[in-house]
């Protein structure tokens, strides 16, 4: 199953109730999928994310220097197929995924984690979704709040669950990108707006 069909999934069993953690979707479906390598690339640190999708889409802004592990990232690219060609081609790319999982391991969604998701295009179905899955503006739950972080306008909801007091959803817009970034954190407030500071400094 490919990584926003899983999404998608989590998001239509638990909208509604809190936060949800678009977590399992890039990770563990990808090989049960035989085409997924033509239409997937998966990098696992920041730097090397940097080198193949470019240095402007913030990704390496995503990690927060924290005390503990070092954190485990994952950076997961989808296109059209034809691999070689079309990862080298924004015109092909849909969406971008990436993780920090401040527990240092992989599928660690115990600890505190962010999760990020750039949309290439902003008409994606995935965004507004259907009748059949909502899309990821769900996460926001019709929420009107706004901040502005350097210069740009972020729409965002805060939130709980059993298993963290901060849970956290933002919308933004970068290069004519759309930007969703969630965090979830056990007991530091700060996680989401402390990332977000971080990722936008010196953008405009």
């Amino acid at each position: 199953m490919v990584p926003t069909a899983i999404a998608l999934l989590a998001i239509t069993a638990v909208v509604g109730i809190c936060l949800i953690p678009l977590v399992t979707g890039n990770y563990e479906g990808h090989g049960q999928d035989p085409n997924w390598d033509k239409s997937h690339t998966t990098v696992t640190s920041a730097d090397k994310a940097v080198a193949l999708f470019g240095g402007d889409l913030l990704l390496d802004k995503l990690e927060l220097k924290q005390k503990g592990p070092k954190p485990y990232t994952e950076f997961t690219l989808e296109y059209r197929d034809k691999k070689d060609k079309n990862k080298k081609d924004r015109e092909t790319w849909r969406m971008l995924s990436a993780q920090v999982l401040y527990g240092g391991k992989q599928f660690d969604v115990k600890d505190d984690y962010v999760n990020l998701t750039i949309f290439f295009r902003d008409d994606d179905p995935f965004i507004i979704g259907s009748d059949e899955y909502p899309g990821y503006e769900s996460l926001l739950e019709k929420s009107n709040a706004t901040k502005t972080v350097h210069g740009i306008t972020v729409k965002y909801r805060n939130g709980q669950d059993k298993a963290f007091q901060y849970c956290f959803c933002a919308e933004f817009k970068h290069q004519g990108y759309v930007y969703f970034l969630e965090s979830y954190s056990k007991e530091n407030p700060n996680l989401s707006w402390d990332t977000l500071k971080q990722m936008l400094s010196g953008v405009m």
